[in-house]
């Protein structure tokens, strides 16, 4: 009947449980150098922010590091960070306060440099998904310079000649001179292996006095 239908909707109406919050998690990143040199650490800055007017909680921030580096060390100003789940988990955030996770890595290619962090999870509505992550990069400045010499003694420094960025370029020819205009290495595909030892002009030979290095690359990459 008519007042049956309508004491049911009474009964829906007063079911319906009216969301007051207003959470907005606002994510940034920074990195701390723009240029570096391949091997050279560098710390990115997460900042997860509630920029809304009631209380945030369960918030998870993905972290997930490109390819071109490698992950040493992190602390965060509150919660905690999974190196394997990559997630950065805050149990709460007040209106316009602000926590953060600083990530030190490694920077191991000149590529797949662009970070980008973004929110994962937030047990409340997010208001504003335009403001949800952020990126930052760093670029590699030594691509392709050629290291004046190499010191071969096995104690993990210029123990080789290694050309930064030369991955990038796998057709390579390298050809390697003494003083004397003489050839004493030669290559195709140069893998950023040799350790002084030559095979041409001097093959039996380790200790040997390098002049100067002709590296032959590709018009592009790849």
């Amino acid at each position: 009947t008519r007042k049956e239908s309508s004491a049911a909707s009474d009964v829906y109406k007063r079911q319906v449980i009216e969301d007051t919050s207003d959470v907005d998690i606002e994510v940034l990143k920074t990195v701390s150098e723009a240029s570096v040199f391949l091997n050279d650490d560098v710390d990115f800055t997460i900042t997860a922010t509630n920029i809304g007017t009631t209380t945030a909680t369960q918030i998870e921030i993905l972290e997930h590091l490109p390819a071109g580096y490698q992950y040493v060390s992190h602390t965060t100003t509150q919660g905690t960070y999974d190196t394997m789940s990559y997630i950065w988990s805050l149990s709460v955030l007040n209106p316009n306060q602000s926590e953060s996770l600083t990530m030190t890595v490694r920077v191991i290619s000149s590529e797949n440099l662009l970070n980008t962090a973004l929110l994962n999870q937030v047990n409340e509505v997010d208001r504003d998904d335009t403001n949800n992550e952020d990126s930052a990069e760093t670029s590699v400045d030594n691509c392709l310079n050629v290291p004046k010499g190499i010191s071969p003694n096995n104690d993990g420094l210029n123990d080789v000649l290694f050309i930064p960025c030369l991955e990038l370029y796998p057709k390579n020819s390298i050809k390697i001179f003494n003083r004397y205009g003489t050839l004493i290495f030669q290559t195709d595909a140069y893998e950023n292996n040799w350790d002084g030892r030559a095979n041409r002009g001097f093959p039996k030979s380790s200790n040997i006095s390098v002049s100067y290095t002709h590296l032959t690359l590709p018009t592009t990459p790849y």
